[in-house]
């Protein structure tokens, strides 16, 4: 699990790098809480791994629907940010125990990280599809575990 922490983290500081600390407008709305889904939002805080409250959390109008093994996870207050050098999603803590972080970077690829419950899943052979006005899209790819991912997300 401190591998995965340290890939969460690198790709956190990747993001940062883009300029995801600034909220990207005021679009989405609440997640389709629709079927079994379990509702992931925001607490403002105490998502450290030690209790302690995280600088790092964001808050927006985004929103984003996982499906992770025939279960649905929907996030909702993140934010998006797409600029010149790529396109950016976060939603949640990524130092707690929830959390969402969609990147695409064209020279690197589309990387899609989450925590859920204090365990992190690394989405490998990521694939994001962005809308044609990129401000909502979908994704697929499998976890580092072998599971299903498929998902979409509104900024």
């Amino acid at each position: 699990m401190e591998r995965m922490r340290v890939v969460l983290l690198l790709m956190f500081a990747v993001l940062f790098v883009l300029g995801v600390a600034v909220a990207c407008g005021d679009g989405g709305g609440d997640a389709d809480g629709g079927g079994a889904a379990t509702e992931v939002e925001d607490s403002g805080g105490g998502g450290g791994e030690d209790g302690s409250d995280s600088d790092a959390q964001f808050e927006g109008g985004a929103t984003a629907t996982v499906e992770l093994d025939g279960q649905t996870f929907n996030f909702k207050d993140g934010f998006c940010n797409d600029s010149e050098v790529g396109f950016a999603l976060n939603l949640g803590d990524p130092l707690g125990d929830t959390y969402l972080g969609i990147s695409i970077i064209p020279e690197t690829g589309d990387t899609i990280a989450m925590t859920y419950e204090g365990t992190d899943y690394l989405i490998n052979n990521a694939e994001v599809t962005l809308n044609a006005a990129r401000d909502g899209g979908t994704f697929t790819g499998e976890t580092d575990q072998g599971q299903t991912v498929s998902g979409s997300f509104e900024c």
